[in-house]
């Protein structure tokens, strides 16, 4: 480990003197050392000044000054921490020596005895007892420091004793100023003398002997708000003190606190306490008082009557446990805001009352801060505002239902109102190719090609609009619940494969391929064979229509087992159909299932697909993706959906969005 170096000044006018030393110092096999060498005190005074050095051997005769001289000098210069001296006489001058060491030299050497070791040892032990020292002088600099600057008052005495050991009274060794400003007398007339004489009402009150008892038992005395009549300052006080004495020595150390002004603000706070105590007790309100953080400390009578608790269920967090659950957050919330801001607190809550009910409250607060700004308790009231908010509520409701009313009579009119243009567009439409195309063939004009486009686009257009009006009637019935169901025993397959060859024409002008995947060992369900070929003819009549050409319709048919699906109540949840049967009085066939088997139909095209945003609203009435741009009323999807649920199945639609196609998946259940 390398050592740190030490710079030493050899001070003296012997060359050859002053070679030994450098010669033994770098012999050291252990330190390092820069030395530095003057022959005069003068010059080494002016090179202290510029570098002090860690230890000075000092020669005390030299040739401009001795060395107590040299001393004086650098003292006076340095007016500092002093480096460690060495002085170096000859013989016969240890008188002389000892004298430099009463002005500050920590040893000396004589010349003729000096040898590496003793050099080297001397110094050493020279900057180990500096070191030592300075760190004892900042220690006791360091207490001094603290307790002089102590709030509490702190003293020192020793035991005055006659020949017989008996303790006669106690000198004054140390106060600090604390204790000087409560004694109202200066250090200066305390220090050195008589405790009982500079305060003779120790002896009076008791308090001598018990400092006797500390000195001679060594038991510490505590007491708080001890009450001591005594002379401070030529006057004549009666003050309360809490005081600890502890034994040190033949003698004790002591440490007490003015708490006069302390007890005088405790008696008057008790007596405002107990005004207040009066007066929240005489108003109607819920009085509290929370500490800083929340915690009750105090309750009137009011809350106990209301909410039956006992005092001790109330006190701290308690008073939670009767907050609404609803309220907690709400609370909680705007208390931290308060806190936050030192503005009062305000939050409307409910507190259960001892007959469970809940009541409405409004709570407020003010805080109470301390001299630094700091919230240290609040002080509120709750007051019972249940028969407002009880009016509040029903008046709101009035008005949700008014507007409630308001905004369906509007959507009404606003449906009613698309609905006419939709119908008007829609049934005109097809109206407008038949009238053209009939004025047309009255001219008689026409070649055989021309005559047979004509009439073909009239029927076209008059089966449309046949299937407009169809529609309709379906959707009134919907809504009348006059749609009955026609049940017997079903055969899927021949359903799908007669629903293909209705649609293989118009599937067939746009190169779209119909591809079937139908397992032929499904058994037969039992529902309405007509309102079956209604569904699967909607569903592949839109995936046609809105496929482009050269596209594709696959359908499958196929058997599968879902354990989500066997109970009615979870069929009603998966669409509006529960709560529109119950609405319009329809009876829908009886759910019994054999098992949890069903019959799935899955119609996949390449389309247009759906959009995220309208996938939703795929089977509400009256709703399409763009406004005429594929023709209809936007009910065939409705219809389909309804009747499949008639036959107490299930109808979703899927599509991972704009232009990548559509998937509508039917659930059929077999019956018993």
């Amino acid at each position: 480990m390398v050592q740190q170096q030490l710079i030493i000044l050899i001070i003296d006018d012997c060359p050859e003197d002053r070679a030994v030393y450098r010669r033994y110092l770098l012999q050291d096999p252990q330190h390092q050392y820069k030395i530095l060498e003057e022959e005069t005190g003068e010059t080494a005074l002016q090179l202290s000044q510029q570098i002090q050095p860690d230890i000075i051997l000092l020669d005390f005769l030299l040739p401009d000054m001795d060395g107590l001289e040299f001393l004086g000098e650098l003292k006076q210069q340095l007016q500092g921490t002093m480096p460690a001296v060495i002085m170096l006489t000859g013989h016969g001058n240890e008188t002389v020596a000892v004298q430099a060491m009463k002005s500050g030299v920590q040893d000396y050497l004589v010349k003729g005895d000096i040898t590496p070791e003793n050099l080297r040892f001397t110094i050493q032990s020279t900057i180990e007892n500096v070191q030592l020292r300075q760190k004892l002088q900042h220690s006791e600099e360091r207490f001094r420091t603290s307790v002089e600057n102590m709030l509490e008052c702190l003293g020192i005495y020793s035991a005055i004793r006659n020949e017989a050991g008996e303790i006669l009274d106690f000198r004054i060794d140390y106060l600090n100023a604390a204790a000087c400003e409560s004694n109202l007398i200066i250090k200066e007339e305390q220090l050195g003398k008589n405790l009982c004489e500079i305060l003779p009402g120790h002896r009076k009150h008791g308090l001598f002997d018990q400092y006797c008892q500390v000195v001679n038992t060594g038991k510490p005395f505590v007491k708080e708000s001890l009450i001591y009549t005594d002379i401070f300052g030529k006057q004549l006080f009666t003050r309360a003190f809490d005081i600890r004495v502890a034994k040190l020595g033949d003698g004790f150390v002591a440490s007490w606190r003015d708490v006069t002004k302390k007890k005088q603000i405790e008696q008057a706070l008790r007596e405002s306490e107990e005004r207040y105590r009066f007066l929240s007790e005489a108003i109607p309100q819920i009085v509290w008082i929370c500490d800083a953080n929340g915690k009750c400390e105090y309750l009137n009578q009011r809350w106990y009557e209301f909410t039956g608790q006992t005092i001790d269920q109330g006190m701290g967090s308690g008073w939670m446990e009767v907050v609404h659950p609803e309220d907690i957050q709400l609370a909680m919330e705007a208390f931290t805001q308060s806190l936050n801001t030192g503005k009062p607190y305000e939050v409307e809550l409910r507190y259960r009352c001892h007959d469970q009910s809940y009541h409405w409250f409004l709570a407020r607060a003010l805080p109470k801060k301390d001299e630094q700004g700091q919230i240290i308790k609040w002080f509120g009231t709750s007051t019972d505002i249940n028969d407002r908010k009880q009016l509040e509520a029903e008046r709101s409701r009035l008005f949700q239902l008014e507007q409630a009313a308001r905004a369906e009579a509007e959507a009404a009119n606003l449906a009613k109102d698309e609905f006419v243009a939709m119908v008007s567009h829609d049934l005109r439409s097809p109206l407008n190719a038949i009238l053209g195309w009939a004025k047309l063939l009255q001219s008689r004009r026409q070649d055989e090609a021309t005559t047979i486009r004509a009439l073909q686009t009239i029927e076209r257009n008059a089966l449309s609009q046949a299937k407009l009006i169809d529609d309709l009637l379906n959707m009134s019935r919907i809504i009348q619940g006059k749609l009955e169901l026609q049940l017997c025993q079903v055969n899927l397959v021949t359903i799908i494969q007669t629903a293909l060859e209705t649609v293989y024409p118009s599937a067939n002008a746009k190169r779209i391929r119909l591809e079937s995947k139908l397992d032929d060992a499904i058994p037969p369900i039992v529902g309405d064979p007509n309102r079956l070929q209604q569904i699967l003819g909607n569903l592949l009549s839109n995936a046609i229509k809105f496929t482009p050409e050269n596209g594709r319709v696959e359908v499958r048919l196929e058997r599968i087992w879902d354990a989500e699906m066997g109970r009615r109540e979870d069929m009603e949840d998966m669409g509006e159909m529960g709560e529109f049967n119950e609405r319009f009085s329809i009876s829908p066939l009886p759910y019994l299932p054999a098992s949890n088997f069903y019959a799935q139909i899955t119609i996949t095209d390449t389309g247009i697909g759906i959009s995220s945003d309208f996938l939703p609203h795929v089977f509400e009435r009256y709703r399409q993706a763009g406004s005429y741009e594929q023709g209809g009323l936007g009910l065939g999807l409705a219809i389909a959906r309804h009747l499949v649920e008639l036959h107490g199945g299930n109808i979703q639609a899927a599509s991972d969005g704009e232009g990548k196609g559509t998937t509508f998946t039917i659930l059929l259940p077999f019956r018993e």
